[in-house]
């Protein structure tokens, strides 16, 4: 791992929950630290996870490939419900696309870490 002194890119992450799993594993096997934060939201309600890594930009292709391999896109049907003048009806399906990451990287002058 990465001392303070090493560290001059922050990663930002954002992962769909379903594929958080796997990139948690494959992060600690590879030695990156990171911060893991849960949240949701969006327009479907998927639960999501935002990961804060601190490393050195030696290393930063070979965390976005990393990433890039575990979080793929995908297609996903889900169900959307239409009401025409208040009369209840059946959900029909919908194709959305899920999963993948966002990935946010910035320049750092100076990492510090309290214990």
């Amino acid at each position: 791992m990465a001392t303070p002194d090493d560290i001059d890119v922050l990663v930002v992450v954002f992962v769909m929950g379903s594929q958080t799993g796997q990139l948690v594993q494959m992060m600690r096997k590879n030695k990156f630290g990171f911060t893991e934060v849960d949240s949701s939201g969006g327009f479907l309600q998927e639960p999501t996870t935002c990961f804060f890594v601190g490393i050195n930009r030696n290393r930063l292709e070979s965390l976005l490939e990393l990433v890039r391999s575990t979080c793929h896109r995908h297609l996903q049907y889900i169900p959307a419900r239409m009401d025409v003048a208040a009369i209840p009806s059946q959900p029909i399906m919908i194709e959305a696309e899920m999963g993948g990451a966002i990935i946010l990287a910035f320049e750092v002058e100076q990492f510090i870490q309290a214990m």
